[in-house]
C-alpha cells in the first residue's frame, strides 16, 4: 500500500490540531487537559513494571556508545479502540527510558513530527515531515519534552538526506545532542507478525482536548503484518507520532519507523504502519556511508550488542 493511498497522515499540522502556539510549546509542556496521558498509567503499568535490566553485566563499550550512562532516573495516526498510551515520565525500565530520551519533538514551520537521535549529532525521523534541504530551514528539536520538565533545544537544520520510499530523512544538529543524551540501536534484523513493540512518539490527546500541549509517550502493542518493506502494529498514535521510532521490545532496537494509520471507522477501528528499519540501514550504508551508526543484525539486547 502506498502512503499516498492511506486516510491518515502523521505528520501534524500546529494551526489545525494545536491552535497553533500549544503545538509549538513551551519549554515545560503539561497536558493539563489531557490528564489521561500525564503522570498517569491509566491503570496498567505496561511500560515499565521493575526498574529494568542491570546494567553492570552489560557490554561497557555499548554503555559507554549508546550514553546509557547518560540516563535521567529523574523522572493516527490512529489509536485503536481506547488510548493506552502513558506519559514517558512513567517508565521505569533502564532502557526504555534510555529510548525514550533519545527520542525528540521536532518543530518544522508548520507543523510537528516525532525523531530520534542515531548518533551523535544525527536525528531521523519521516521523509514526508521533512522531504528536502528547504523544508529543513528552521527545524528545531527538544529532549525531554516531556510534562512537568524543562526541555532542550537543538538546532538540527543541516540537510543529510532522505528517500521518499522508505519514508525517512536524516538531519544533523548543531551542538552534538549526542554527548549528552543517549542514542539508539537501529536493528537489522526483520520485525515479524505477533513481535511485541513499544513506540514513543510526542503527542497529546487533541481529539479530546483541543489546545492539549503535546509530550513524550509510550506506546505499546505488537506487529499485527509485515512484509520485507513494511510493518502493520497496534500502538496507538495521532497525527504527530510521524518519525516515531517502534523498539522490538525485546532488544529494544528500533525495528521500523512508524509513518502513517489507516482509520477503518467507527469505534476507534484502525491501523498503523511502519517501514522496516534494516531496509533503511542498508539503504544509509549504500548511500551515505559517512553517517555513522548503532546496528545491530543481534536480538540480543541492545546494552549487551551495539555493532
Amino acid at each position: 500500500m502506498k502512503i499516498s493511498r492511506y486516510l491518515v497522515l502523521s505528520a501534524l499540522l500546529l494551526v489545525t490540531a494545536c491552535n497553533g502556539s500549544s503545538g509549538g510549546g513551551s519549554d515545560d509542556p503539561v497536558d493539563t487537559q489531557d490528564p489521561k496521558t500525564t503522570n498517569s498509567t491509566d491503570g496498567q503499568n505496561t511500560t515499565g513494571q521493575n526498574d529494568g535490566p542491570d546494567l553492570s553485566d552489560a557490554d561497557p563499550s555499548c554503555v559507554e556508545r549508546l550514553g546509557l550512562d547518560k540516563v535521567s532516573q529523574e523522572d493516527k495516526e490512529v489509536i485503536i479502540g481506547t488510548n493506552t498510551w502513558v506519559s514517558s515520565n512513567t517508565i521505569t525500565d533502564t532502557m526504555k527510558k534510555a529510548n525514550a530520551q533519545a527520542t525528540v519533538y521536532v518543530r518544522m514551520t508548520s507543523s510537528r513530527c516525532t525523531g530520534f537521535l542515531i548518533n551523535e549529532d544525527t536525528i531521523m525521523t519521516n521523509n514526508h515531515c521533512i522531504g528536502n534541504s528547504s523544508q529543513a530551514r528552521g527545524v528545531t528539536v527538544k529532549f525531554d519534552y516531556v510534562a512537568g520538565k524543562t526541555s532542550k533545544q537543538y538546532t538540527c537544520d543541516q540537510f543529510i538526506g532522505t528517500n521518499s520510499a522508505l519514508d525517512f530523512t536524516l538531519v544533523k544538529c548543531d551542538g552534538s545532542p549526542g554527548k549528552d543524551y543517549p542514542q539508539v540501536v537501529l536493528a537489522e534484523f526483520q520485525g515479524k507478525t505477533n513481535d511485541p513493540i513499544y513506540l514513543v512518539h510526542q503527542n497529546c490527546d487533541y481529539t479530546k482536548y483541543s489546545t492539549c500541549t503535546p509530550s513524550q509517550k509510550i506506546s505499546t502493542g505488537s506487529l499485527i503484518g509485515s512484509t520485507s518493506t513494511q510493518v502493520k502494529h497496534n500502538a496507538d498514535t495521532l497525527g504527530g507520532s510521524s518519525g516515531s521510532p517502534i523498539f522490538d521490545e525485546d532488544s529494544h532496537k528500533v525495528v521500523a519507523i512508524h509513518n502513517a494509520g489507516l482509520n477503518h471507522g467507527a469505534n476507534n477501528g484502525g491501523t498503523n504502519y511502519g517501514i522496516q528499519m534494516y531496509k533503511i540501514v542498508d539503504y544509509i550504508k549504500s548511500y551515505f556511508p559517512s553517517v555513522k551508526i548503532n546496528s545491530s543484525s543481534s536480538r540480543a539486547p541492545a546494552y549487551s550488542v551495539c555493532d
